[in-house]
Protein backbone atom coordinates (compact mmCIF):
# COMPACT_ATOMS: atom_id res chain seq x y z
CA UNK A 1 0.00 0.00 0.00
CA UNK A 2 2.56 2.61 -0.94
CA UNK A 3 0.35 5.61 -1.44
CA UNK A 4 3.59 7.89 -2.33
CA UNK A 5 4.58 5.82 -5.53
CA UNK A 6 1.63 7.63 -6.70
CA UNK A 7 1.63 10.75 -8.61
CA UNK A 8 4.44 11.69 -6.33
CA UNK A 9 2.35 12.97 -3.85
CA UNK A 10 3.86 14.66 -0.49
CA UNK A 11 2.85 13.39 2.52
CA UNK A 12 0.76 16.52 3.19
CA UNK A 13 -1.05 16.09 0.24
CA UNK A 14 -1.72 12.49 0.63
CA UNK A 15 -2.91 13.59 3.48
CA UNK A 16 -5.53 16.02 2.45
CA UNK A 17 -6.77 13.56 -0.08
CA UNK A 18 -7.71 11.00 2.24
CA UNK A 19 -9.34 13.45 4.43
CA UNK A 20 -11.48 15.07 1.60
CA UNK A 21 -12.07 11.69 0.51
CA UNK A 22 -13.19 10.27 3.87
CA UNK A 23 -15.94 12.66 3.45
CA UNK A 24 -17.07 11.24 0.15
CA UNK A 25 -18.09 7.75 1.66
CA UNK A 26 -19.56 8.70 5.56
CA UNK A 27 -22.93 7.69 5.02
CA UNK A 28 -21.42 3.90 3.20
CA UNK A 29 -19.81 3.67 6.36
CA UNK A 30 -22.69 4.22 8.43
CA UNK A 31 -24.45 1.99 6.94
CA UNK A 32 -22.00 -0.66 7.44
CA UNK A 33 -20.96 0.15 11.00
CA UNK A 34 -24.91 -1.16 11.97
CA UNK A 35 -24.70 -3.91 9.85
CA UNK A 36 -21.72 -5.23 11.60
CA UNK A 37 -23.06 -4.27 15.07
CA UNK A 38 -19.19 -2.67 15.43
CA UNK A 39 -20.37 -1.18 18.85
CA UNK A 40 -20.32 -4.59 20.03
CA UNK A 41 -16.78 -5.58 17.91
CA UNK A 42 -13.72 -5.89 19.92
CA UNK A 43 -10.51 -5.42 19.22
CA UNK A 44 -10.68 -4.29 15.41
CA UNK A 45 -7.79 -3.93 12.92
CA UNK A 46 -8.00 -1.18 10.16
CA UNK A 47 -5.61 -2.20 7.13
CA UNK A 48 -4.49 0.51 5.02
CA UNK A 49 -4.93 3.57 7.55
CA UNK A 50 -2.58 6.25 6.09
CA UNK A 51 -2.66 9.88 8.23
CA UNK A 52 -6.00 8.06 10.16
CA UNK A 53 -9.04 9.46 8.08
CA UNK A 54 -11.29 6.77 9.69
CA UNK A 55 -8.94 5.69 12.51
CA UNK A 56 -10.40 7.45 15.13
CA UNK A 57 -13.86 7.77 13.68
CA UNK A 58 -13.44 3.42 14.35
CA UNK A 59 -12.46 3.94 17.87
CA UNK A 60 -15.94 6.19 19.02
CA UNK A 61 -17.97 3.48 17.12
CA UNK A 62 -16.34 0.44 18.30
CA UNK A 63 -15.84 -1.01 22.16
CA UNK A 64 -12.09 -0.55 21.53
CA UNK A 65 -8.88 -1.32 21.11
CA UNK A 66 -8.29 -0.37 17.65
CA UNK A 67 -5.16 -1.70 15.82
CA UNK A 68 -4.23 0.28 12.28
CA UNK A 69 -1.65 -0.63 10.15
CA UNK A 70 0.27 0.86 7.22
CA UNK A 71 3.62 0.31 5.58
CA UNK A 72 3.93 4.13 4.86
CA UNK A 73 5.80 5.23 7.84
CA UNK A 74 5.48 8.78 6.99
CA UNK A 75 1.51 9.08 6.93
CA UNK A 76 1.99 6.80 10.35
CA UNK A 77 3.73 9.17 11.70
CA UNK A 78 0.94 11.84 10.85
CA UNK A 79 -1.46 9.39 12.11
CA UNK A 80 0.14 9.42 15.76
CA UNK A 81 0.18 13.64 15.59
CA UNK A 82 -2.75 13.85 15.11
CA UNK A 83 -4.52 11.11 17.30
CA UNK A 84 -2.42 11.67 20.93
CA UNK A 85 -4.21 11.28 23.49
CA UNK A 86 -6.95 8.65 22.17
CA UNK A 87 -6.62 5.89 24.03
CA UNK A 88 -7.30 2.32 22.51
CA UNK A 89 -5.77 3.61 19.31
CA UNK A 90 -2.42 1.48 18.25
CA UNK A 91 -0.81 2.37 15.50
CA UNK A 92 1.80 0.44 14.06
CA UNK A 93 4.24 -0.25 10.80
CA UNK A 94 3.55 -3.30 8.67
CA UNK A 95 2.01 -4.65 5.08
CA UNK A 96 -1.52 -5.40 4.39
CA UNK A 97 0.02 -9.07 2.28
CA UNK A 98 1.73 -9.77 5.46
CA UNK A 99 -0.35 -9.34 8.77
CA UNK A 100 2.16 -9.49 11.55
CA UNK A 101 -0.80 -10.69 14.38
CA UNK A 102 -1.75 -14.38 14.87
CA UNK A 103 -4.53 -16.30 13.81
CA UNK A 104 -8.14 -15.75 14.62
CA UNK A 105 -7.05 -12.26 16.65
CA UNK A 106 -9.38 -9.47 15.94
CA UNK A 107 -13.35 -9.59 16.21
CA UNK A 108 -13.15 -7.33 12.84
CA UNK A 109 -10.56 -6.52 9.96
CA UNK A 110 -11.52 -3.17 7.69
CA UNK A 111 -10.12 -1.37 5.35
CA UNK A 112 -11.44 1.73 3.35
CA UNK A 113 -10.10 2.80 -0.30
CA UNK A 114 -7.11 0.82 0.77
CA UNK A 115 -7.04 -2.26 -1.66
CA UNK A 116 -7.33 -0.50 -4.81
CA UNK A 117 -3.99 0.79 -4.15
CA UNK A 118 -2.64 -2.98 -3.51
CA UNK A 119 0.08 -4.55 -6.04
CA UNK A 120 -2.16 -8.47 -4.37
CA UNK A 121 -5.20 -6.93 -3.27
CA UNK A 122 -6.17 -10.28 -3.12
CA UNK A 123 -3.55 -11.54 -0.41
CA UNK A 124 -4.62 -8.55 1.21
CA UNK A 125 -7.92 -9.83 1.63
CA UNK A 126 -6.78 -13.62 2.47
CA UNK A 127 -4.68 -12.16 5.63
CA UNK A 128 -7.39 -10.00 7.10
CA UNK A 129 -9.49 -13.25 7.07
CA UNK A 130 -6.50 -15.38 8.48
CA UNK A 131 -6.58 -12.80 11.51
CA UNK A 132 -10.59 -12.42 12.28
CA UNK A 133 -11.94 -14.96 14.49
CA UNK A 134 -14.80 -17.30 13.88
CA UNK A 135 -18.04 -15.42 13.22
CA UNK A 136 -15.74 -11.84 12.67
CA UNK A 137 -16.62 -9.76 9.92
CA UNK A 138 -14.01 -8.85 6.86
CA UNK A 139 -15.21 -5.89 5.59
CA UNK A 140 -14.32 -3.46 2.55
CA UNK A 141 -15.80 -0.10 3.47
CA UNK A 142 -15.35 1.47 -0.65
CA UNK A 143 -13.34 0.48 -3.13
CA UNK A 144 -13.81 2.45 -6.58
CA UNK A 145 -14.26 0.87 -9.82
CA UNK A 146 -13.39 3.17 -12.95
CA UNK A 147 -15.39 1.36 -15.23
CA UNK A 148 -18.23 2.24 -14.43
CA UNK A 149 -17.54 6.00 -14.07
CA UNK A 150 -19.51 8.46 -15.75
CA UNK A 151 -18.74 11.91 -17.00
CA UNK A 152 -21.03 15.11 -18.56
CA UNK A 153 -19.46 17.16 -20.42
CA UNK A 154 -16.63 15.02 -20.63
CA UNK A 155 -17.16 11.36 -21.53
CA UNK A 156 -13.42 10.62 -21.74
CA UNK A 157 -12.51 11.14 -18.33
CA UNK A 158 -13.64 7.21 -17.72
CA UNK A 159 -10.79 6.43 -20.24
CA UNK A 160 -8.39 8.94 -18.96
CA UNK A 161 -8.50 7.35 -15.69
CA UNK A 162 -7.92 3.77 -16.75
CA UNK A 163 -5.16 4.37 -18.96
CA UNK A 164 -3.46 6.26 -16.35
CA UNK A 165 -4.27 3.13 -13.74
CA UNK A 166 -3.13 0.71 -16.24
CA UNK A 167 0.12 2.50 -16.41
CA UNK A 168 0.85 2.65 -12.60
CA UNK A 169 0.32 -1.41 -12.30
CA UNK A 170 -3.20 -0.66 -10.39
CA UNK A 171 -7.04 -2.06 -10.97
CA UNK A 172 -9.20 0.02 -12.38
CA UNK A 173 -12.20 -2.49 -11.86
CA UNK A 174 -11.50 -3.64 -8.71
CA UNK A 175 -15.16 -2.85 -7.61
CA UNK A 176 -16.53 -5.27 -9.27
CA UNK A 177 -13.86 -7.81 -8.42
CA UNK A 178 -14.34 -7.77 -4.54
CA UNK A 179 -16.67 -10.58 -4.73
CA UNK A 180 -14.57 -13.12 -6.42
CA UNK A 181 -11.54 -11.48 -3.94
CA UNK A 182 -13.68 -12.55 -0.59
CA UNK A 183 -15.25 -15.67 -1.74
CA UNK A 184 -11.79 -16.72 -2.77
CA UNK A 185 -10.34 -15.73 0.88
CA UNK A 186 -13.17 -18.29 2.09
CA UNK A 187 -15.99 -15.56 3.36
CA UNK A 188 -19.63 -15.74 3.42
CA UNK A 189 -19.87 -12.33 1.42
CA UNK A 190 -22.40 -9.47 0.50
CA UNK A 191 -20.95 -6.92 -2.51
CA UNK A 192 -23.35 -3.53 -3.22
CA UNK A 193 -22.69 -0.26 -4.59
CA UNK A 194 -24.71 2.07 -2.04
CA UNK A 195 -27.00 5.09 -3.29
CA UNK A 196 -24.60 7.99 -3.82
CA UNK A 197 -25.24 11.27 -4.91
CA UNK A 198 -23.70 12.39 -8.09
CA UNK A 199 -21.07 15.06 -8.08
CA UNK A 200 -23.31 17.21 -10.08
CA UNK A 201 -21.37 21.34 -9.84
CA UNK A 202 -19.69 21.42 -6.60
CA UNK A 203 -16.65 23.90 -6.78
CA UNK A 204 -14.97 21.46 -3.74
CA UNK A 205 -15.77 18.23 -5.69
CA UNK A 206 -14.05 20.12 -9.07
CA UNK A 207 -11.04 21.35 -7.34
CA UNK A 208 -10.37 18.06 -5.67
CA UNK A 209 -10.83 16.18 -8.95
CA UNK A 210 -9.02 18.07 -11.12
CA UNK A 211 -5.98 18.43 -8.10
CA UNK A 212 -5.48 14.58 -8.06
CA UNK A 213 -6.02 14.35 -12.46
CA UNK A 214 -3.04 16.85 -13.11
CA UNK A 215 -0.56 14.74 -11.27
CA UNK A 216 -2.36 11.34 -11.95
CA UNK A 217 -2.41 11.59 -15.93
CA UNK A 218 1.28 13.59 -16.31
CA UNK A 219 3.03 11.35 -18.72
CA UNK A 220 -0.44 10.40 -20.35
CA UNK A 221 -2.13 13.73 -21.45
CA UNK A 222 -0.21 16.45 -22.78
CA UNK A 223 -0.67 19.68 -20.92
CA UNK A 224 -2.06 22.04 -23.18
CA UNK A 225 -4.87 19.02 -23.32
CA UNK A 226 -5.16 19.05 -19.58
CA UNK A 227 -5.91 22.53 -19.43
CA UNK A 228 -8.33 22.39 -22.36
CA UNK A 229 -9.84 19.63 -20.44
CA UNK A 230 -10.07 21.67 -17.40
CA UNK A 231 -11.75 24.98 -18.53
CA UNK A 232 -14.14 23.16 -20.51
CA UNK A 233 -15.49 21.15 -17.24
CA UNK A 234 -15.13 24.73 -15.04
CA UNK A 235 -17.18 26.25 -17.42
CA UNK A 236 -19.82 23.18 -17.52
CA UNK A 237 -19.93 23.79 -13.83
CA UNK A 238 -20.78 27.69 -14.08
CA UNK A 239 -23.24 26.28 -16.00
CA UNK A 240 -24.10 23.83 -13.84
CA UNK A 241 -24.30 20.65 -16.43
CA UNK A 242 -21.48 19.37 -14.64
CA UNK A 243 -21.44 15.85 -13.40
CA UNK A 244 -19.05 12.46 -12.17
CA UNK A 245 -20.33 9.57 -11.21
CA UNK A 246 -17.78 7.09 -9.93
CA UNK A 247 -19.38 3.80 -8.09
CA UNK A 248 -18.26 2.92 -4.89
CA UNK A 249 -18.32 -0.93 -3.63
CA UNK A 250 -18.34 -2.21 -0.47
CA UNK A 251 -17.86 -5.53 0.71
CA UNK A 252 -18.95 -7.53 4.15
CA UNK A 253 -17.60 -10.90 4.69
CA UNK A 254 -18.33 -13.27 7.57
CA UNK A 255 -15.17 -15.78 8.30
CA UNK A 256 -17.25 -19.35 9.01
Amino acid sequence: MNFRRIAGLSVEEWEYYLKEQAKSSASTRNYIYRRINIARLSPILEVGAGSGAISRELVSRSSGPLVAIDQEQELLNSARANSQGIPDLWLCGGRGEALPFNDGLFSAALCHMTLFWCQKPGEVVKEMARVTKSGGWVVALAEPDYGGMLSYPLAKLAELSVKSLDRDGLEPFLGRKLRQLFVSAGLETEVGVPGQVLHSGDRGDFELSWWLRRKVWRGTVSEPELERMMKEEAQAVSNGEWMVYLPWFYALGRKR
